[in-house]
């Protein structure tokens, strides 16, 4: 099957094409992915790519994201299958080269929410939270690490909350979800707080 015959949209074929051209594995992989989107679900991937070109990414930018990514979680995975332990066990171990990092978060951040259409298992994470959030719910709205803020986005347009507070230590985890808001691309929102803090 090729390309054309999975996904019509711009921005999202010419992401494909990139990451095919430099991960043959991955491009097999992700094309075998988004024939299981819906219609709804291939929109909203467009849309959400379109909002990272006009913040300055590109279709090569948002492929080298999406792949180091998988490069990072792939190396770790490894590191913990031959040591039987992971890495790091402490956040002041990696609080410094991650999540105070503006450089390498963007592009974590980027890759993650990219994942969350191209990887089956993320699919259905989205999927799941997208069937059990409660839409007739009032009080406040609590999301602990909102990242690259998709999950918050989804709460702010089909939650009945009084409230949305959105509480991440990284300050670029932080800017990320408010870019995401403010944009003014997936709706209109003022009823809502983020803060750069450590939930512990």
């Amino acid at each position: 099957r090729g390309l054309g015959d999975v996904y019509k949209g711009q921005v999202a074929e010419t992401l494909v094409e990139h990451i095919q051209n430099q991960d043959v594995m991955q491009g097999k992989f992700i094309l075998e992915s988004l024939a299981r989107l819906s219609e709804a679900e291939r929109s909203e991937f467009e849309n959400y790519l379109h909002f990272c070109t006009g913040c300055g990414e590109t279709a090569k930018s948002l492929s080298d994201a999406y792949l180091g990514m998988v490069d990072d979680i792939m190396g770790e995975q490894l590191y913990f299958m031959q040591n039987g332990r992971y890495r790091y066990s402490k956040l002041s171990e990696v609080e410094s080269h991650v999540y105070a990092a503006p450089e390498y978060m963007s592009r974590y951040i980027r890759g993650i929410a990219i994942s969350l259409y191209l990887w089956p298992q993320h699919q259905e994470i989205r999927r799941f939270f997208q069937k059990v959030l409660p839409g007739k719910m009032s009080g406040d709205y609590l999301e602990v690490g909102p990242g690259h803020g998709m999950f918050f986005l989804h709460a702010l347009r089909h939650g009945d909350f009084n409230r949305y507070i959105g509480l991440d230590i990284s300050p670029t985890s932080i800017a990320t979800t408010r870019a995401l808001l403010d944009s003014g691309a997936f709706g209109s929102f003022d009823n809502y707080e983020l803060i750069q803090a450590d939930f512990l």
